[in-house]
């Protein structure tokens, strides 16, 4: 099992860019008297995100912020210190999405990278008619979804979405009704694609992930899909390949096996030696 997320490394486009301007964001710092930068930060990732322009930087210092946030169709990287450490919380009673993603055609170089997003009553992320976002290197944990999505929800409509989710931990999430729970993909009038890569999906109800639509394509590589009630719901197109899928799926080099976890009772999904 030590190898399972060594099988397709090479395949893998990792994602490197120049950044125009970077803002700074820390627990420390103030939106009020702010401007942004490593020895005046703001204090909360929107007024980042809301001073920033295309191709800029938002750099979060590691702490918790309780926010919802909301791109609002600029295509910039928002990264965080420590996906263990730099956390977005949902705090008492948050009903929005924690990240938002909507209504614009973002590039491939918008992403969200290197946090944990927790405690939301909505998705963790929603991508809706949102074009082509990476959420890379995340951890979303603790969602209670009023509707069907969960950890995360990426849906086409009128521009469609083709997202790339890389390197997170989605486990823990649930959902009120009897579909979604970790990642649900729908096409509904649009068209919408994700690839799955380097990902454990775990201890999410009802599904790990959910495919719906004709127009919705999935592919999912060198991915843990383990200790959901239902591993899968494909009602679209879903290829599978190098991956540890409970109940097995078809698809090459894939097994059914206990990835064994070291700690899941206590989140720690790194696998044992």
């Amino acid at each position: 099992m030590k190898s399972l997320h060594k099988l397709c490394i090479s395949t893998i486009f990792i994602a490197t860019f120049s950044f125009s301007d970077t803002f700074h964001i820390a627990t420390t710092g103030s939106d009020e008297t702010g401007d942004g930068s490593q020895l005046n930060p703001f204090a909360t990732i929107q007024h980042g995100i809301d001073a920033a322009s295309d191709g800029d930087l938002v750099l979060v210092q590691a702490g918790t912020y309780v926010e919802n946030i909301n791109y609002n169709g600029k295509n910039i990287v928002v990264q965080g210190e420590n996906r263990e450490t730099t956390i977005i919380d949902g705090g008492s009673g948050n009903t929005l999405p924690a990240v938002k993603f909507w209504e614009y055609g973002y590039a491939t170089s918008t992403q969200i990278s290197g946090f944990k997003i927790q405690n939301y009553g909505n998705d963790g992320i929603s991508i809706l008619n949102g074009g082509s976002p990476r959420i890379s290197n995340c951890i979303i944990y603790g969602v209670n979804g009023t509707d069907n999505a969960g950890g995360i929800y990426i849906a086409g409509d009128g521009i469609g979405s083709s997202v790339v989710v890389e390197r997170c931990l989605i486990y823990g999430n649930q959902t009120t009704t009897s579909e979604g729970g970790g990642i649900r993909i729908a096409s509904n009038n649009g068209s919408a694609s994700a690839q799955i890569i380097n990902c454990t999906i775990t201890q999410n109800s009802p599904e790990g992930i959910r495919v719906h639509g004709s127009n919705t394509i999935v592919d999912v590589v060198n991915t843990i899909i383990y200790d959901n009630p239902t591993s899968i719901t494909n009602l679209g197109t879903i290829n599978i390949t190098h991956s540890n899928i409970q109940g097995s799926y078809e698809g090459t080099g894939n097994i059914d096996a206990d990835p064994l976890f070291v700690n899941p009772d206590n989140g720690d999904y790194t696998l044992q030696s």
